[in-house]
């Protein structure tokens, strides 16, 4: 439901510097969970992207201020 709120909004409202981040931080775990055996690394990795996703509709809704 978030994406459905999320797109329905003006996307001169968005804080494009923080969606281009949410989309790297999932690629970059989607690629460790490849290559990386060590199991703590990608816990982190993956709380790092749920705060993301979490806090994602606060900032990138930020209001600009023109």
């Amino acid at each position: 439901f978030l994406i459905n709120f999320a797109i329905t909004r003006d996307p001169s409202y968005y804080n494009w510097v923080f969606v281009y981040f949410m989309i790297f931080t999932g690629i970059a775990v989607l690629v460790v969970q490849e290559f990386v055996k060590d199991k703590m690394v990608i816990a982190v990795l993956g709380m790092l992207g749920i705060a993301s996703v979490l806090t994602g509709e606060f900032f990138v809704m930020q209001l600009r201020k023109s």
